[in-house]
């Protein structure tokens, strides 16, 4: 089935050639006869269209194509009526199925075979060029009992506003006028208003069309062909209509010969400028406009950084096309049809743009927005109020660039960005501007429709959108609605109660388009409402309902993030996002702007007067965390995760969290339910607010925080009452059972293991792919990233970072198993190796110590236990009180885990190691690595205070996790050896650490763990 669009615009083709037959003289009576239904049957067509049936529509179009394809023009202009046919079958073919069409298709093919013209399979008519409007007069339609008058088709049958008609792939703005009530002539083609003084328009001034006049059409006719060369003879190139004749085909256009409705085409119209010539140079104009344009795109500073390469590299090219061209500066009229006629050229480009798949021929659509945007930036400096004409431009360029984005998953962010800036700068318009370019309003709803349902609750994919179930007509289950429909059949079905659970996530996309101002919201709602072409859209009563449901949302959300008050957020970079959730390019991070973060979380804290979010304490959190306070102190913690993440974190602090004391974990735990989108993956992300017991005097630090300041020189005693005393509910119920170990950990598990309990989508593939990202591959300094191939590290080493590094300056890694080939050998990753080797087999199948059967203590894990997920508060710095958060990741899991996470998060994320202190730390390490100084190492007193207290630290956690083993049934060394090794590798990529050499220290310090548990294999 097509869409009203494509069907607008096979009107329009058939309209003109209906037209141009009835004006033929001597067309025979036996034909004129033939053509009478087709009159009234394309204005019902247009009228059942606006009540947004698309079915019976296609035949009534398809029918006078083909009867004029085949009685009028099949002689006269074999190529139209080739056009006309194939138009015919298109039509026919989109609604195949719902009734008997076989005969009129077979007879088109035998026609079109006929003409040696071999009918493609059916094309989308958004490829079609549209022509011109109807041709106003009078013809007699002759009867079996006499003449009798009958009106010339026009466009009244038209929907009653332009807006109806999607101006993003159609050239309805160039309509008549009596289509736009209050528009005048010129509407859709130029408006451009004159300063004090000036005349209205080149033709004189323009009066408004009165909506029912009977020459309505043909004012439009002659205010566009005046409008094409108000000076020039209407037989002059730049504004000569061209007959059907000498018209090419529509279906099948030549990119650069795309023709507007007045016959314009892109290459006519840069060689009439070059030959007009003028007085000024456009160089300097370009630039103007350019910095202009820059300029108003930095109200969204995160969406212009992702527009900005593609307009600068588009400017450029404007600039090599207008090289040497020269326009007269002072001849406004001049400059006023120039921008005219680029202006109706782009409105045809932008038919056939969402067909574009080549990148040069979108950038020429882009580009002859920008060329339309400079001259009526030039026509500005002289025609103070034509500024709404520069911004309309600049929106039909991010409109071209939306319908080149829209369906292309790579560019999700590109595609955001359009669709939130093209709403921001329409609503910048004032009404009586908006009026004069009504088309604009149509990008408006095609823009929010689009946001709503890539970038709003459950967001779609973009290749996806199109046909989303949520788009899908309530009247016809087997097709779905025009994208101009979207916004309103969307915002209508949030509004009722079913989908109450959605109505905050959408209040906070309608804020992010409105420039986060209620009064625009409402301005907004009305412009998407109003004369709504959508016919099972709601009634006038009900559209009252929906937007009250929305301005009361919207006035709720604004009023509860005033509450709100950020004083540090380390998770905004205002120059690499936008208004809505982004991540970074660099290192793929989650950037939050405040107002999104106050948005997001002032529900949560709708029983709080006033709350201060402090984010410097999570600095280094993988998503954004902050420490809440009111006037009461610190009282809890928020943060903002994947909504699947917060959700299981909620699961678990019930489960798991609410079996520790309540002096150790959180009072409380509460879930938002406004869901925002990342705008680069489509992940939906959600507050989640944990409660604690703190007293006013108490200020809560981090577990790393509290080690940096070294307030004690042994933390040992803090670490024992972590485990000892705090963890106890969970380590003391410790089980023993035999399982394959390499399913607790992802670096180890192979794809698609049975046993996923953590981190289920995880596993060798996916982490050793991580070790190939650009900010890994631009960290380490090897090329195209850290690669698990090479089962030595001398490869990675040579020209590296890595090798110019600290540690392997030290020391020869060059010889040493890589890790990350061990991984890939354990964890059965596909690769060029063959047979796997014998010491990978003993790792896996050893009889006592084997991976695939090892007997091991399973027990409550937390999961992620690193330094950030402990809070520390109290006076007593020996005997501080705890507090673990994120219980995220928290299950069943090896009993080894904790411990080896907090290790790796001591080693790698607490000090910023300098050479020397590396050396001293990784002597310490290997010589510790097994036997007996593995479970109880022994600390020197002549050390570093940092080295020291770190060293102290891991020897009380191994010697808590040997504790807990059973005594007929010791923990062999390679079970905490491979639990160290698969939580120090992820350390290695984590792209939170500012000190490189505290990442290669994970990395090599793996390698070193491989070598020994690669030791014992041999063996």
């Amino acid at each position: 089935m097509l869409e009203p669009h494509d069907l607008y615009q096979a009107r329009e083709i058939v309209l003109k050639a209906l037209n141009d037959a009835l004006a033929t003289p001597g067309l025979e009576p036996r034909i004129l006869q033939k053509l009478e239904p087709a009159g009234p049957g394309l204005k019902k067509a247009a009228e059942e269209l606006a009540q947004g049936d698309c079915f019976h529509p296609a035949y009534r179009i398809a029918n006078p194509a083909s009867t004029l394809g085949n009685d009028v023009y099949f002689r006269t202009d074999p190529a139209r009526a080739a056009s006309l046919l194939r138009l015919s079958l298109r039509l026919l073919d989109s609604i195949s199925g719902k009734g008997d069409y076989t005969k009129t298709l077979d007879f088109c093919r035998t026609r079109l075979a006929a003409l040696g013209d071999v009918a493609p399979e059916p094309e989308p008519i958004e490829a079609v060029i549209p022509s011109t409007t109807g041709i106003p007069g009078t013809t007699a339609f002759p009867g079996t009992s006499g003449a009798t008058a009958a009106p010339a088709i026009d466009a009244g049958g038209l929907p009653p506003v332009a807006p109806t008609i999607p101006a993003q792939v159609t050239e309805a703005v160039l309509r008549a006028p009596d289509a736009v009530p209050g528009a005048s002539a010129t509407t859709g083609a130029l408006a451009a208003e004159a300063a004090p003084g000036e005349p209205t328009g080149p033709a004189g001034p323009v009066v408004p069309a009165t909506p029912n006049a009977p020459t309505a059409t043909a004012t439009a006719t002659s205010a566009m062909s005046a409008a094409a060369a108000p000076s020039a003879p209407t037989s002059s190139p730049t504004s000569t209509v061209p007959s059907a004749s000498a018209t090419s085909d529509p279906l099948s256009p030549d990119t650069n010969e795309r023709y507007s409705s007045s016959g314009l085409s892109w290459p006519r119209l840069m060689k009439d400028w070059h030959a007009e010539g003028g007085d000024l140079s456009v160089e300097q104009l370009i630039d103007r406009f350019q910095e202009d344009m820059e300029a108003r795109l930095q109200s969204t500073p995160g969406a212009a950084k992702l527009l900005l390469p593609t307009l600068r590299e588009d400017f450029a090219a404007l600039r090599g096309e207008f090289e040497g061209l020269m326009y007269p500066g002072t001849a406004p009229r001049s400059i006023w049809t120039r921008a005219v006629n680029a202006r109706k050229c782009c409105l045809s480009d932008q038919t056939n743009d969402a067909d574009l798949v080549d990148p040069s021929e979108k950038a020429e659509v882009r580009i002859r927005w920008l060329a339309s945007g400079t001259w009526n930036f030039a026509l500005q400096q002289v025609w103070k109020t034509n500024l709404h004409q520069v911004v309309t431009d600049i929106l039909g360029y991010l409109s071209a660039l939306q319908i080149q984005t829209r369906y292309n998953p790579d560019e999700r962010e590109v595609l955001l960005a359009a669709t939130e800036l093209i709403p921001l700068l329409t609503l910048n318009l004032r009404d009586t501007e908006l009026q004069k370019v009504q088309f604009v309003h149509q990008w408006l709803r095609h823009s929010v429709g689009t946001h709503l349902l890539v970038g709003g609750p459950e967001p779609a994919m973009p290749e996806d959108s199109k046909f989303d179930r949520r788009v899908q007509d309530p009247n016809a289950p087997n097709r779905h609605l025009g994208r101009e429909n979207w916004a309103v059949h969307l915002l209508t079905e949030w509004a009722t109660e079913k989908e109450q659970d959605k109505r905050t996530s959408v209040a906070l996309a309608l804020l992010i388009l409105s420039g986060w101002n209620t009064d625009r919201v409402d301005r907004m709602l009305t412009i998407l409402f109003h004369n709504n072409p959508y016919a099972a859209g709601p009634t006038a009563a009900e559209t009252r309902r929906v937007k009250e449901v929305w301005q009361a949302e919207v006035s709720e959300m604004l009023a509860t993030s005033r509450t709100v008050h950020v004083v540090k957020n380390p998770w905004v970079v205002a120059s690499s996002v936008s208004n809505s959730l982004s991540t970074s390019e660099r290192d793929a991070s989650v950037q939050l702007p405040d107002r999104v973060l106050k948005a997001v979380t002032g529900e949560l804290f709708d029983d709080q007067p006033s709350t201060v979010l402090n984010g410097a304490p999570f600095r280094d959190s993988r998503v954004p965390t902050f420490l809440c306070h009111n006037e009461d102190g610190a009282f809890g913690v928020l943060k903002i995760d994947a909504v699947d993440r917060v959700r299981r974190e909620k699961h678990n602090w019930d489960k798991y969290a609410k079996k520790l004391h309540g002096s150790y974990r959180a009072s409380e735990c509460l879930v938002g339910t406004t869901v925002v989108t990342n705008s680069s993956s489509g992940e939906g992300y959600q507050g989640i607010r944990t409660s604690y017991v703190f007293r006013r005097r108490d200020v809560p630090k981090t577990l790393t925080g509290w080690l940096r300041e070294r307030k004690v020189e042994d933390p040992g005693p803090v670490l024992e009452e972590l485990f000892v005393e705090a963890l106890r509910p969970w380590l003391s119920n410790a089980r023993r059972g035999v399982g394959d170990l390499r399913t607790e950990y992802p670096v180890l598990r192979p794809a698609g293991f049975e046993r996923t309990t953590f981190g289920p989508a995880r596993h060798a593939g996916t982490e050793l792919a991580s070790f190939r990202l650009p900010e890994v591959a631009e960290t380490f300094g090897v090329p195209g990233g850290l690669d698990w191939r090479h089962p030595t590290l001398a490869p990675l080493l040579e020209g590296s970072a890595l090798g110019a590094g600290a540690l392997a300056q030290a020391f020869d890694y060059a010889p040493r198993t890589n890790p990350l080939w061990l991984a890939a050998q354990v964890g059965e990753v596909p690769g060029d190796d063959g047979e796997t080797p014998a010491l990978v087999d003993s790792l896996l199948h050893h009889p006592d110590h084997g991976l695939t059967t090892t007997s091991y203590l399973s027990c409550t894990s937390h999961g992620d236990l690193h330094g950030d997920n402990v809070l520390i508060s109290g006076d007593d710095p020996t005997r501080p009180q705890l507090h673990i958060i994120d219980f995220e990741t928290t299950h069943i899991g090896h009993v080894c885990k904790d411990f080896a996470r907090l290790e790796s998060a001591l080693w790698s994320r607490v000090f910023t190691w300098q050479p020397e202190q590396l050396k001293g730390l990784r002597t310490w390490f290997v010589e510790a690595l097994a036997g007996p100084s593995l479970w109880d190492p022994k600390v020197p007193e002549d050390v570093d205070p940092e080295v020291r207290s770190t060293l102290l630290a891991v020897r009380k956690l191994r010697t808590i996790l040997k504790k807990c083993e059973q005594p007929l049934w010791p923990m062999h060394d390679s079970e905490y050896q491979w639990a160290l090794f698969a939580s120090l590798l992820p350390f290695a990529r984590y792209p939170d650490s500012d000190a490189p050499d505290n990442r290669f220290l994970a990395f090599l310090f793996a390698a070193d763990v491989a070598e020994a548990l690669t030791a014992w294999g041999k063996d």
